[in-house]
């Protein structure tokens, strides 16, 4: 009789066989489960539905949803939601029902503003950042701008205006990178602006607005190429105060020196100055120059 014994795996590989096998299972079992998985906003969607059974949801064109209910319209964003779902999956439900139960002052207009067409970005001082600081549950939204400045999202109202807080971002489910992108797309409803060349200034335009927000242009890239069609080239920005754009060629030597001492002048002698630093477009965002 033949030993058949070299033709049988030992006992430890089948078990190993049996684990690999076993792990094998769980993965397509996993796949399959996020296959099928009803996607984050159609379940937030249905939460919302059964906790506020007189409203109506929608999905917006920018993958938000639109929430009417007894006091009018906003739109929340399951941005954050989703993270958290892709971070903890078996805690997805206890997740979304935390965010729609956050929801319970729906649609208070002075909560959701931001998310309509009235927030934009604004370059403020680090000096007037400092002073929100001193209510920590007021703490605003904020980037670096300039080493003494920052962008601020100004939230426009018929009575006042404020500016976006991480608990604004919480409440609505809106990441920092939605919120950048919904600001900079606003920017395009503010008014028309004109350029000025400033007599006896060698080349120097100007943009000199009422609205205090002459510094939400620089988010918008049509403007920025008008700017540079008004220089006549790569253009180098002076925001010395909420009101004012100063801008020069940044290959121009002497409008640079007098675009430098002109923003140091008006920054002093302004109320709400914002910084004496210029910025440099490099078709893809504001540097600083180094001055």
């Amino acid at each position: 009789m033949n030993d058949l014994s070299a033709f049988h795996p030992p006992r430890k590989n089948l078990g190993l066989m049996r684990d690999d096998r076993a792990a094998f299972l769980l993965i397509l079992l996993a796949l399959s489960r996020s296959a099928f998985a009803e996607p984050v906003t159609d379940r937030v969607r249905a939460a919302i539905a059964t906790a506020s059974p007189g409203s109506h949801t929608e999905l917006s064109s920018d993958g938000g949803i639109e929430v009417t209910g007894p006091n009018g319209k906003m739109t929340i964003y399951t941005d954050n939601v989703q993270k958290e779902c892709d971070r903890y999956p078996d805690q997805c439900d206890d997740t979304i029902r935390r965010f729609v139960s956050a929801l319970t002052s729906v649609n208070e207009s002075s909560s959701f503003a931001l998310t309509e067409s009235k927030v934009f970005p604004v370059i403020r001082s680090d000096a007037m950042l400092e002073l929100m600081h001193q209510d920590p549950g007021k703490i605003p939204i904020s980037r670096s701008f300039t080493s003494d400045s920052v962008v601020l999202y100004a939230i426009d109202s018929p009575k006042a205006i404020r500016f976006a807080t991480g608990k604004d971002l919480e409440r609505q489910g809106l990441s920092q990178e939605r919120l950048q992108a919904l600001a900079a797309a606003n920017v395009k409803r503010l008014d028309p602006v004109k350029i000025n060349v400033l007599p006896n200034s060698n080349g120097l335009v100007a943009v000199i607005t009422q609205d205090t927000y002459a510094t939400s242009r620089l988010f918008d890239s049509t403007f920025i190429q008008e700017l540079e069609h008004a220089v006549g080239g790569p253009v180098v920005v002076a925001v010395p105060t909420r009101d004012w754009i100063v801008a020069a060629n940044a290959g121009d030597a002497a409008a640079l020196t007098k675009l430098k001492d002109l923003a140091a002048r008006v920054f002093r002698g302004e109320a709400y100055s914002e910084t004496p630093k210029l910025v440099k477009w490099d078709g893809k965002t504001w540097l600083e120059v180094p001055y």
